[in-house]
């Protein structure tokens, strides 16, 4: 029954880092976003969107894991 408990704290442990790193893809893509608009260089501009398009893609994987475990990721 112990190692039972365990598996389970661990994934608790999984989904809520699994969560705050979606939650942190997402306040990166909104800083990149940011960073390009007050971008005087288009080049640097476009630089930031790649990597805000990144985050934002790392972001939706994530999500993608996550929705089918709502529940265990609180």
């Amino acid at each position: 029954m112990a190692k039972t408990t365990n598996i389970l704290y661990l994934e608790q442990l999984f989904h809520r880092g699994a969560h705050e790193m979606y939650q942190d893809e997402n306040l990166l893509a909104e800083a990149f976003e940011l960073f390009r608009k007050a971008a005087n260089n288009p080049l640097l501009g476009e630089h930031f969107e790649r990597a805000r398009r990144q985050s934002h893609d790392i972001a939706s994987a994530i999500k993608e894991h996550l929705h089918g475990d709502v529940g265990s990721a609180r």
